[in-house]
């Protein structure tokens, strides 16, 4: 066995073998090596925000079911190019994650594999399968856009200050998440509204390790947010 980061892995590390309860880094990157992520290798952790793989990768890699299953507060994955193929409920219940890019090498997406993903607004599809609010595996099914390898532009802002916003047509600055470190926060001046309902976004801080939230005065309207 090999141990990166904390986590542990078989010796040429190819699979995660064990991810531990205890690990409380909100960051992981998994080595260019592992070809598999198995069932429910993250499934119902609390306090991972942001997957990173490795660069320099060569072989296939497979996302098996519910491999992130639950994962309640996993708000950014940069899945790699050399992704295969996505399980079923491989990121169901994946409710902070606002944004997704379907690699040009997948060839499968299995059944409702981003089930109950209420924040995912956009989706950057750059494989051949064809994806669209009807697809099976739910990837589209709350998106405000489903974009190809070469149109669009990112609805999405991601602030220094950890939050992530939304800005609509009418120039209404929405909350749609906060990817930073800090328990205790303060909702900034720029940000007009915070409206689960209005993408199906659920809760913005459900699951989350925050304790303490104060309200700027610039803060307009409070809707489903909290």
């Amino acid at each position: 066995f090999a141990v990166v980061d904390g986590v542990l892995y078989k010796a040429d590390k190819t699979q995660i073998v064990y991810y531990p309860e205890q690990r409380k880094a909100a960051s992981l990157t998994i080595p260019k090596e592992v070809i598999l992520i198995g069932e429910e290798t993250f499934a119902y952790n609390e306090v991972l925000k942001e997957i990173i793989f490795e660069a320099g990768g060569t072989e296939p890699l497979v996302i098996e079911n519910k491999a992130f299953y639950n994962a309640i507060n996993l708000l950014r994955v940069e899945l790699p190019e050399r992704l295969t193929s996505i399980g079923e409920y491989a990121f169901g219940y994946c409710q902070q994650l606002i944004s997704i890019t379907i690699p040009e090498n997948v060839k499968t997406i299995g059944e409702d594999a981003f089930y109950r993903c209420e924040k995912l607004v956009e989706v950057f599809n750059q494989s051949s399968l064809v994806i669209d609010a009807y697809h099976d595996s739910y990837v589209a099914y709350y998106a405000a856009n489903i974009y190809t390898p070469t149109e669009g532009q990112s609805i999405l802002e991601y602030r220094e200050d950890g939050f992530v916003t939304y800005t609509d047509e009418e120039g209404t600055v929405y909350l749609m998440g906060y990817g930073g470190f800090d328990t205790e926060i303060t909702i900034p001046g720029y940000i007009d509204a915070i409206d689960g309902s209005s993408f199906y976004a659920g809760v913005v801080f459900y699951g989350s390790d925050i304790t303490k939230v104060v309200i700027s005065e610039g803060v307009e309207y409070l809707g489903g947010g909290f």
